[in-house]
């Protein structure tokens, strides 16, 4: 059995509020926590959230590499397999 790692969703993190001033720490939190870790999901829009389409431009905004952006984004989750 293949042991997956925890991964955390930052859907969230960019394009609610002030998140621009924290672009840097929000870079450095996702490398610390390592991108392949890192997973990008969506509740959807309404109720205040926003536009998947919106907070994934958002993210990448951030001051991450490419490589990054790419193993960012080529984590699928497993329910989605």
């Amino acid at each position: 059995m293949v042991q997956e790692l925890a991964a955390t969703d930052v859907s969230g993190v960019a394009g609610y509020g002030n998140w621009e001033k924290r672009a840097e720490l929000i870079a450095r939190r996702i490398r610390q926590l390592e991108p392949k870790r890192v997973r990008f999901g969506s509740d959807g829009f309404g109720g205040g959230n926003v536009a998947p389409r919106e907070a994934w431009a958002a993210l990448w905004r951030l001051p991450l590499s490419d490589d990054e952006f790419r193993v960012i984004a080529a984590i699928i989750a497993p329910y989605m397999r």
